[in-house]
């Protein structure tokens, strides 16, 4: 794992434990506890969703970039090729 991805993954982790102690010791009844918690695991797993969709998109967008290139060398190398073959016939 990167520097960054550590980085960001203690941040996120340090979010979510500053976000439940304040939930925790905030004065209300357990019912609306509860509520919050529940809002704020939602509002979490949408967040992650999104920056989930983001990364595979990136993902995705890297693999097509890679696969161009790679088609590009193999069209270069099938070109070279065939030259070379024309010029020792």
């Amino acid at each position: 794992m990167s520097t960054t991805s550590r980085v960001l993954v203690a941040a996120l982790a340090g979010v979510a434990i500053g976000a439940v102690a304040g939930l925790l010791l905030a004065p209300e009844s357990g019912e609306e506890l509860r509520k919050r918690l529940a809002e704020k695991a939602q509002d979490a797993k949408d967040g992650l969703l999104n920056k989930l969709e983001t990364g595979l998109s990136s993902l995705n967008g890297l693999k097509d970039n890679v696969l161009n290139q790679v088609q590009d060398a193999a069209n270069e190398v099938n070109h070279k090729a065939g030259q070379a073959k024309q010029q020792h016939i």
